[in-house]
């Protein structure tokens, strides 16, 4: 399976949100934002928040919240593909407001950290 990692480590291509944008299914994106109002517990949370082509996009559309992220916004301010190539990370305090340690997101930013590395 297609992996796309998000500066944040989450990987884009297992996103509902983004699967269903670029699926173009209004269906899906009208599902996905229903379960996110419920687990965010947001009534702003609306189709379009969730419409996302993944935090990569320099042309596409972001969601509601990735368009504001600090992380995201970190990481393309110093040119970084993703925060696992960011000398900083394990003190990062911008980076552990989100993600706390054994998250899978930190995890699969470990594992690119190691692999750089070698």
């Amino acid at each position: 399976m297609e992996r796309l990692i998000a500066m944040c480590g989450l990987d884009c291509a297992t996103c509902d949100a983004r699967k269903a944008t670029v699926a173009k299914d209004e269906a899906a994106k009208a599902r996905v934002a229903a379960e996110w109002r419920a687990m965010f517990h947001s009534d702003e949370i609306n189709e379009q928040f969730v419409t996302c082509e993944g935090c990569h996009t320099t042309t596409g559309v972001l969601s509601g919240y990735c368009g504001q992220c600090p992380i995201r916004a970190c990481a393309s301010q110093r040119g970084l593909a993703n925060c696992g190539h960011c000398d900083e990370l394990d003190t990062c305090a911008t980076y552990g407001a989100t993600f706390k340690d054994g998250s899978p997101a930190k995890n699969t930013l470990l594992e690119i950290k190691a692999a750089l590395r070698k």
